[in-house]
């Protein structure tokens, strides 16, 4: 009788698995790249949008100047024309602003201002202090408060100087309106929109 060798016996068996690994290790390069290829594009596409046209908003081109129902065309980030009847290119994307406001420019939304002080006012900026002269300074304003930090009736416009310096400052950068609030109090009074 033959007696079969062990070696032999091994390698029958083994071959068919060194086969899968050899080609397992082949193919597993070439899965990931497959499915690289099917999957969608993260982010934009190369083919961005360069052309948008913004129609219907309240444009306000400038102070004093409002377009209602306007159109804005903007090409390669620049605007390329501005008005009522604009006519849109084929190639824009049109983004409707019905019942919104365009500005011509950036809004400062906090620009505290000191108030000047006037005579008799306490330096609360014309209203809420004492009034001056005779019986009328025992009484207090329907304004005043106790604290002198509280002054909701006061107006950022009551004593408002501006300096063109600040003014072309703001300018510079693109402002082209400003929110103007009292400096200092708890409750500051009145703001303004100034542009």
């Amino acid at each position: 009788m033959r007696r079969r060798n062990p070696f032999r016996i091994f390698a029958d068996k083994a071959l068919p698995i060194i086969q899968l690994a050899v080609i397992a290790i082949v193919m597993i390069p070439g899965i990931g790249t497959l499915s690289g290829q099917v999957r969608p594009t993260d982010g934009l596409h190369v083919n961005t949008p360069r052309v948008f046209a913004l129609t219907g908003a309240t444009i306000h081109t400038e102070p004093g100047k409002v377009i209602s129902s306007g159109t804005i065309v903007i090409r390669d980030g620049l605007i390329e024309s501005v008005g009522r009847s604009v006519r849109v290119p084929k190639d824009a994307v049109t983004i409707d602003l019905k019942g919104k406001t365009i500005y011509a420019g950036f809004i400062e939304s906090v620009w505290e201002t000191k108030a000047k002080k006037r005579d008799g006012d306490g330096g609360r900026g014309g209203r809420g202090g004492r009034s001056g002269g005779g019986d009328a300074a025992d009484k207090k304003s329907v304004d005043e408060h106790w604290n002198a930090r509280v002054m909701p009736a006061k107006s950022v416009l009551d004593g408002l100087e501006l300096k063109d310096k600040d003014i072309e400052a703001l300018n510079a950068l693109g402002f082209t309106v400003a929110h103007v609030m009292p400096h200092a109090g708890v409750f500051r009074g009145n703001s303004a929109l100034i542009s």
